[in-house]
């Protein structure tokens, strides 16, 4: 990791361990390993591949969003950006997770946490967002644009103005994303095979913050530093 890499936005994940089981698990299900780069075989799923049913999340590796990704401000640094982010998990702590259920959310499938785990993570990753909030660039109107041809509520708006992202503060929920958009069918099939391999792996923790990086617009995430919370 702490690759030399070309950067057109960087972006503030959970992601779990390199040689962890949970790695492991989210990369072979996305079919890549975000650290590597390298491409992974998937498990079978009958019907429709899990290879086409993964390819937007695939893109940004196995992860759950604490900031979205953002441009670097023309005033920041990338060093100054690793130095916040090295003095920012020096005094913050660890999160348990608790037990990841994969759910069928917004039409999209996930891994949620254990809900007496989420008012502490809600709570670091409000931290988080408002934190480095200075080192990110404005976005641009295309980009506005592009965020608001969804539907969002005026408290939605009001956080994509403020903060580049409209799902932050009490309109975040952490989540590991597992598919594309998909119906209620396909779902259930990746629901329910999810679920057969994640009861065996043990509760994870939000033990760090982990850079990753776009090298060039539309290219594959690649994460590129991983910052340790205190134990």
């Amino acid at each position: 990791m702490d690759q030399a890499l070309n950067i057109h936005r960087a972006a503030l994940y959970y992601a779990p361990a390199p040689g962890t089981p949970w790695h492991a698990f989210g990369s072979a299900w996305l079919g890549r390993d975000a650290v590597s780069g390298q491409a992974l075989a998937q498990p079978p799923l009958g019907g429709a591949g899990l290879h086409a049913l993964t390819s937007e999340p695939r893109r940004y590796g196995f992860h759950a969003t604490l900031k979205a990704p953002f441009r670097l401000a023309a005033s920041a640094s990338l060093e100054s950006f690793k130095q916040a982010l090295e003095d920012f998990t020096q005094g913050h702590a660890a999160v348990p997770l608790g037990t990841l259920t994969p759910t069928w959310m917004d039409g999209y499938v996930a891994l949620l946490p254990a809900p007496q785990a989420r008012p502490a993570i809600g709570e670091l990753a409000a931290q988080v967002v408002q934190a480095f909030d200075a080192f990110r660039a404005p976005l641009s109107d295309s980009e506005l644009s592009r965020r608001r041809a969804h539907p969002l509520s005026p408290r939605q708006d009001e956080l994509l103005a403020r903060y580049g992202y409209p799902y932050a503060l009490e309109e975040f929920r952490f989540h590991l994303t597992l598919s594309n958009a998909i119906g209620a069918d396909e779902a259930d099939r990746l629901i329910t095979a999810a679920a057969a391999q994640a009861a065996a792996l043990a509760p994870p923790r939000l033990d760090a913050i982990t850079l990753f990086v776009e090298p060039a617009p539309g290219a594959p995430f690649i994460a590129m530093r991983r910052y340790p919370l205190k134990d």
